[in-house]
């Protein structure tokens, strides 16, 4: 053949064939991509966001989902609908977190209770939070509240000690579910003062106040965005903080009162199912981080007695996995188990 010969090409229709059938498997492909390789559309977010949160409407944690998608609403222009979820201590939430298509459009603020405490108390989790989740950002952190009816005996931590230890085993306290944290570091507290008391979990701290308040249970371990306003009205008495509350001054911390390396902190977070692309990952976080540091964000959230962190997903998942460890030895020694 002469080097001169024309380069031989395809008929037209055959390359217009060969073209289409291209673009229809590109098509099919993404229509059919398995969900653990989602994409989102560069105009992300297209649709509403959904913002899972494990307990019910009322307390502290569905205040602070609510102030969560509010904010960030206003930063992406669109709508984020919470969507409340609970029982099994936050399991049916955060299984439906995991197991949602990684395209931004499902998110969930957890907890230390959550995430970090109350699957380490079940033989068979529904999620592993190591794993299956990709962390957004913490949101920020609160201490304790050890919270007594107004009716009950002891008016000071020191005395509260005391009646607890002449009364073991004939009282009972609440919590905001089994598996919680407070559940636990309850646990921890009475085991530290060789008492025992009765547990009495609910599904949530919201219904447990109508029952503090009335003094059908005698303690509760929560955070101050729920009790700070009953306890300035007297309807239920602060007798130790974990740490310091600004909002709660005078109240003495669990370590004053004698209890020494007492003093756990709660945080709140916002994660994704894993595989969650990176940049949704850090326009959620920085929407919020841009928000809640202005003014009006801070003072929102020490309304809830909530300090602000907005970490960085790196130092989220760092703070996360520290606390499965520490939550963990404490489960472990108490033998605490769910099933």
């Amino acid at each position: 053949m002469s080097a001169s010969c024309p380069a031989v090409r395809p008929p037209v229709a055959a390359w217009r064939l060969s073209l289409r059938i291209a673009l229809v498997a590109a098509l099919l492909a993404a229509l059919y991509m398995p969900p653990g390789h989602a994409q989102p559309s560069s105009a992300w977010p297209s649709r509403p966001v959904r913002l899972l949160v494990g307990l019910p409407p009322g307390g502290t944690t569905d205040l602070m989902a609510r102030a969560t998608a509010a904010r960030l609403a206003e930063g992406i222009a669109q709508t984020v609908l919470v969507d409340n979820r609970p029982g099994a201590s936050g399991a049916i939430a955060g299984e439906l977190i995991a197991r949602a298509t990684p395209d931004g459009h499902t998110l969930g603020l957890v907890t230390t209770s959550t995430h970090s405490v109350a699957p380490l108390l079940v033989s068979v989790p529904r999620f592993d939070p190591r794993r299956d989740f990709t962390h957004v950002t913490l949101v920020g952190t609160t201490p304790y509240v050890l919270l007594s009816s107004a009716a009950f005996p002891a008016k000071t931590m020191r005395e509260a000690i005391d009646y607890l230890r002449a009364n073991s085993g004939r009282l009972n306290y609440a919590s905001a579910g089994a598996g919680t944290l407070g559940h636990l570091i309850t646990e921890a507290f009475l085991t530290e003062l060789r008492v025992t008391m009765t547990h009495v979990p609910y599904k949530g701290a919201a219904p447990v106040y109508p029952e503090l308040m009335a003094d059908r249970v005698s303690l509760f371990f929560d955070n101050p965005g729920s009790s700070v306003q009953l306890v300035k009205a007297g309807k239920v008495r602060a007798l130790a903080v974990s740490r310091p509350v600004a909002v709660l001054p005078g109240v003495p911390t669990l370590v004053e009162a004698g209890l020494k390396g007492f003093d756990p902190v709660f945080w709140y977070g916002v994660v994704g199912p894993a595989g969650l692309p990176r940049p949704v990952v850090d326009r959620v976080q920085g929407e919020l981080a841009k928000s809640f540091a202005t003014e009006a964000g801070r003072a929102e959230l020490a309304g809830f007695g909530v300090d602000p962190v907005l970490s960085r997903p790196e130092a989220f998942e760092a703070q996360n996995r520290s606390d499965i460890e520490r939550w963990g030895r404490v489960a472990r020694s108490l033998g605490l188990k769910l099933d």
